[in-house]
């Protein structure tokens, strides 16, 4: 893991509107559109319990790698790691490369759909900016360079 954070400046520019919260709801949908994730997700999540408090549970660590000091982003990412670290069942594990991907993906896809349609438009070079940057996020919580969306 990084000493330093790298510079998410592209990431707080698509990412940091609040109307990107309304992308929420679709890219979960997303991901567990996937059935192993949607699994994990049953198995190991209050989400039935606590939508708020599991919502809050993953935006809190975006949010903390993306915008905050670096010693907040290095504890934000290995506190993900750690809270997958345990998410495992049959046929699946949340540290599995090829889920990591998938909800990667949701999310930058989610983003970028999010704010073009309600912020302004994204240029191809700003969208392969924050793509970037994003799966350098990817890599602080885990997901192998190689295995990136």
């Amino acid at each position: 893991m990084p000493t330093t954070p790298p510079d998410f400046r592209t990431v707080r520019q698509v990412s940091g509107q609040g109307i990107l919260i309304l992308g929420g709801g679709r890219a979960l949908l997303m991901q567990v559109a996937h059935p192993l994730v949607a699994r994990g997700v049953v198995e190991h999540s209050a989400y039935l319990e606590d939508r708020v408090g599991r919502l809050l549970v993953t935006l809190r660590p975006i949010y903390a790698i993306a915008f905050g000091t670096p010693e907040e982003a290095r504890a934000a990412a290995l506190g993900v790691r750690r809270a997958h670290g345990p998410v495992a069942g049959a046929g699946y594990r949340a540290s599995d490369p090829e889920l990591m991907r998938w909800v990667l993906a949701t999310l930058i896809d989610t983003s970028l759909l999010m704010h073009r349609r309600f912020v302004a438009p994204v240029d191809e070079a700003t969208a392969e900016a924050y793509y970037r940057e994003m799966c350098r996020l990817g890599e602080w919580i885990g997901l192998p360079e190689e295995a990136m969306p």
